[in-house]
């Protein structure tokens, strides 16, 4: 599995789950052998992970929009406020 490393001051390592793939953060002092072993042994949970964020894109991507008149239309209604952004 490919992944980008971010090495820091820090203790710990994280995995940020993104659009294009997974993100390693870890500390400055960790080696690449110690990183690799470290996504091995977390392989199910990235993958898992993966996945939800790959449905709930695709998710996103398939609610329909709402046309300007729709949304008109619903700002008439007492229970929703119209904000300007």
């Amino acid at each position: 599995m490919d992944y980008s490393v971010i090495r820091s001051r820090r203790r710990t390592v994280g995995f940020e789950i993104k659009e294009n793939g997974l993100i390693v953060r870890a500390p400055a002092g960790m080696t690449d052998g110690e990183i690799e072993e470290f996504v091995s042994r977390h392989m199910n949970w990235i993958r898992k992970n993966l996945l939800k964020s790959e449905l709930a894109r695709k998710k996103r991507e398939n609610t329909p929009k709402l046309t300007n008149e729709e949304i008109e239309e619903l700002s008439k209604s007492k229970w929703i406020k119209k904000i300007r952004m």
